[in-house]
Order: C-alpha cells, then structure tokens, then sequence
C-alpha cells in the first residue's frame, strides 16, 4: 500500500527542505504526529542510497528507510526496508 501526503507551506523551498533533514530542529515539527522523535543517518549524510532510522521512543521502536531519490531542495523520496527496536536493530517480523 502507497500512502502520499502533501501540504501548503508558505516558505521558500530551501527552508522547508533544510527544516525537514535538520536534527537539531526535526521534533519541532515532527511533533505534530510522533513526540520526542529523532532519526539517525546510517551512512553519515543525505544521499541517494543512504540509510536512515526515524526512531519514535513512545512506541519503543521505529522504521529504517532507504533514500530512493534525494535532490536538494527538491524532492525526497525513501523507501520503507525495516521494523527496528530501540537500537536501531532490525525486529523480526512474525506472520
């Protein structure tokens, strides 16, 4: 299942952008659906193939992405390819 969101933010594209990858402002926002969330890039920078761990300490737990398309200021487009646990460690899914 594909879920898309979208949004009318009346800023400039460079800010919106810089907003959404900046950790030291991330929860700012990412508040409004997950308290206290944070994110850990895996390969040290946003890029193309990069892996990133959104991690949400409510649910003890979070997603790890990979970074499909990545064009500064433009688009961002991550692809779901884990369940982790408080340590970024992947969970064992159980059918």
């Amino acid at each position: 299942k594909t879920l898309n969101y979208s949004i009318q933010i009346n800023k400039p594209q460079e800010v919106v952008f810089n907003t959404m990858i900046d950790k030291s402002v991330y929860n700012d926002w990412a508040k409004a659906f997950s308290p206290g969330s944070t994110f850990k890039l895996l390969n040290g920078e946003w890029k193309e193939g990069a892996e990133v761990v959104f991690m949400d300490p409510e649910h003890k737990g979070g997603t790890k992405v990979v970074l499909e398309i990545f064009q500064p200021h433009e688009r961002i487009l991550a692809k779901h390819i884990d369940m982790v646990d408080t340590h970024g460690k992947s969970i064992e899914q159980k059918d």
